[in-house]
């Protein structure tokens, strides 16, 4: 049924604790996220005890995620998409009608400011 892109925006220059942005999947046909990018508004210096954790879950349940570390996604520029990992395979990345979807920005110690939006990628299909 062809590729379709669901976009979340966070607001700008977040600097709660944790701050997150969804939507509700609402088609009859169940899909499988494909890809999920995060493009930030703003640059963000990659930082071992300061930084944020990107996170997507689906219905609760986490799929994918990248920290601003220096071991992870490191610094993040303006207008430049990272990729988050997904951390789950195959049927673990099924949407269904009525799931809610939502990219959180959880901080760690002292926390950055981050914005941007994040741009997920998904395929739906005809249940069998």
């Amino acid at each position: 049924m062809g590729i379709e892109i669901e976009k979340l925006q966070l607001p700008e220059a977040i600097a709660a604790t944790s701050v997150l942005a969804g939507f509700t999947y609402s088609h009859t046909d169940p899909a499988l996220v494909k890809s999920i990018t995060f493009c930030p508004t703003a640059d963000l210096t990659a930082d071992d005890s300061d930084y944020v954790d990107l996170s997507v879950e689906i219905a609760g349940t986490e799929i994918a995620s990248e920290q601003t570390t220096t071991g992870d996604t490191g610094d993040l520029t303006e207008g430049t998409e990272i990729t988050l990992a997904l951390l789950k395979s195959g049927g673990d990345l099924e949407v269904e009608n009525g799931d809610y979807v939502v990219l959180k920005a959880t901080k760690a110690g002292s926390g950055v400011a981050v914005s941007g939006s994040a741009s997920i990628r998904y395929e739906r299909y005809r249940a069998a």
